[in-house]
């Protein structure tokens, strides 16, 4: 969804650049995936403050291929430090300077629908830069209502199941987790669950017996409640999740091969990864239509092609080993963090997947330089 905002979203960020470019440097447009900027105005400036208007679609799902009914205006308030700066250093700053000042600015935004005049309206004060897109999310959900939510498909706050165990050693107490499934970034949910485990309050809610929770993050912290995870649901989320990986490795692979093709021992290497990425899409898929009795629908895995920038003759292969190794890396990240969730035999399985990925970082690449 990156790729694919990313030119709405640097469009009119560009646009906005001409009206100023403290905000140009106080929004983050990487993390407006499932926001769509419709238009810009800004509605006061003197000394002090600016104050800006956008209206703006929340999409329905991330791919930004269809959009919910629901359309908003965020009003925000923000500082303007460019006068500061530059009676300050003697020179206009840049974008890069600006962002350091305003990443931890603290501003004010209102949020109110366009769709329904429902005279509800939503406001958070001392809002950082860096949160802005987060914190409007946010505001979106707190303005809809719950039926409206499951008819377009929009999730609601992050939240995460897991299963926990303490097992106190003699030494330590350790925690053993054994089951994960989350409505966001799989690896987002891991350090979320990280940090609740440095809290003495939460680990003090553990057993020595496995035990479910519910973890839906609140504006100031988590709210964890006793929860199910079935097999099922347990299985499902981790084969789609291995599923989407094994495809876009396997299109990474691919592209990589054919950039290859003047690399004996690159196309080697390459050759068999893509070998190797062939069977197991199709070991993935058949294993998913075993433990849900459906078919794995890949269309919304969000795929995004493996990009090579240009660069000398010189620097080819080296950009190509490091594309290679990358592509590796990220996809046994996701088989890593997926394993805890796959019934022991297909866990057995994937062992040899990942002892043979690693391998292949560790020799057959090295061997390829």
């Amino acid at each position: 969804m990156k790729n694919v905002q990313a030119g709405v979203i640097t469009n009119i960020l560009n646009i906005i650049a001409k009206i100023s470019d403290d905000l140009y440097a106080w929004l983050d447009e990487s993390d407006a995936r499932d926001i769509r900027v419709d238009k810009v105005e800004k509605v006061e400036d003197d000394e002090a403050k600016q104050a800006f208007d956008f209206k703006v679609t929340f999409l329905q799902n991330s791919d930004g291929t269809k959009s919910s009914p629901y359309k908003y205006k965020i009003s925000l308030i923000l500082p303007k430090y460019t006068d500061l700066y530059t009676r300050k250093y003697k020179k206009m700053p840049d974008i890069d300077d600006l962002q350091k000042f305003y990443a931890d600015v603290a501003c004010d935004v209102y949020v109110e629908p366009l769709t329904e005049n429902t005279g509800k309206t939503a406001y958070r004060k001392d809002v950082k830069g860096k949160d802005f897109w987060k914190v409007s999310r946010e505001m979106f959900l707190e303005l809809m209502d719950e039926d409206t939510k499951q008819a377009f498909g929009i999730k609601g706050a992050r939240t995460m199941k897991v299963r926990l165990q303490r097992i106190c050693g003699a030494k330590e107490t350790s925690v053993n987790l054994s089951a994960i499934v989350a409505n966001y970034e799989l690896v987002q949910a891991y350090a979320d669950l990280d940090s609740l485990l440095t809290s003495d309050e939460f680990m003090g809610t553990l057993s020595d017996e496995p035990q479910t929770f519910q973890i839906t993050e609140t504006a100031d912290d988590f709210d964890i409640v006793p929860a199910d995870i079935s097999i099922m649901e347990q299985a499902e989320f981790a084969l789609n999740g291995l599923l989407c990986a094994a495809v876009q490795f396997q299109m990474d692979i691919q592209i990589l091969k054919w950039y290859c093709a003047y690399n004996s021992k690159l196309f080697t290497v390459t050759g068999n990864l893509m070998w190797s990425a062939n069977s197991w899409v199709d070991r993935f898929g058949m294993w998913y239509v075993e433990m849900t009795d459906s078919v794995c629908d890949t269309s919304q895995c969000h795929l995004a092609p493996v990009q090579l920038s240009d660069g000398s003759e010189a620097d080819a292969d080296i950009q190509l080993l490091t594309a290679v190794d990358n592509t590796i890396t990220a996809y046994l990240e996701v088989l890593e963090q997926q394993y805890i969730n796959l019934p022991h035999d297909m866990q057995r399985e994937v062992d040899g997947l990942i002892r043979e990925l690693k391998e292949t970082k560790e020799i057959s690449l090295k061997q390829a330089m």
